[in-house]
């Protein structure tokens, strides 16, 4: 069985011989780790439409509006009076009533709230809307996004961490490569100095050793 000191000689030894080509991946992965958060975020472009719960949840964080897909319920009737085609539009923007039922996730009654419609199979502007929803936070600069899939009965947050879930899973990843890349190398360095000092204060003992055999060799002649 190979002893715990055999290993790290073993480990250090094949660390020494590749010690260019450990340093030169590390770097590459490091940067890879750095960049990967960036390449991931989600950015919902601007005036752009979207009808998809987390794509809407999430323009509506970063814009503070719907997209322009949207129409009020009145611009609809105003549509329908003026006979500008709406039948690729959604019903959003309009003011919610807020009778408390967000109160547990600290959405105070004061809170002015909108909502908007979620497309679903056989959605119809003017006709069968379903039940799916979202109401969200207006007049803040940090908006927050509710989802009901019944109409108001239960909501479930759309928080920004879960919309940009796959960029924060390359951040954690960062942060764990991160930690370990730092602490390998403290752990050589460390390592590294303390050879250092075993190989002087070794040649130090021989040094004196070879002093004191010398002195006891004159001392005899």
């Amino acid at each position: 069985m190979i002893s715990k000191k055999q290993c790290i000689k073993k480990f250090t030894g094949f660390y020494f011989k590749k010690q260019k080509h450990i340093i030169g991946i590390s770097v590459i992965l490091f940067i890879i780790f750095l960049l990967m958060p960036f390449i991931t975020t989600r950015r919902m472009d601007l005036n752009t439409p979207y009808t998809d719960k987390e794509d809407v949840a999430l323009y509506v964080i970063q814009h503070h509006e719907l997209p322009p897909n949207y129409i009020t319920k009145s611009g609809l009737e105003y549509a329908k009076k003026k006979g500008i085609f709406y039948s690729d539009n959604v019903i959003g923007g309009d003011t919610f009533f807020n009778d408390g039922k967000l109160k547990k996730y600290g959405v105070g009654k004061e809170e002015k709230l909108k909502e908007s419609d979620i497309v679903g199979y056989g959605y119809r502007v003017d006709g069968t809307r379903g039940e799916e929803r979202l109401v969200y936070t207006c007049n803040t600069e940090n908006v927050r996004v509710f989802y009901t899939s019944d109409h108001y009965k239960s909501f479930e947050e759309m928080t920004h961490f879960r919309l940009q879930l796959t960029r924060n899973i390359f951040w954690i990843i960062f942060g764990v490569y991160s930690l370990l890349f730092i602490s390998f190398y403290v752990l050589v360095t460390v390592f590294i100095k303390g050879k250092e000092l075993r190989n002087e204060n070794d040649a130090d003992k021989i040094y004196i050793s070879e002093q004191v055999s010398g002195e006891l060799t004159e001392g005899q002649k």
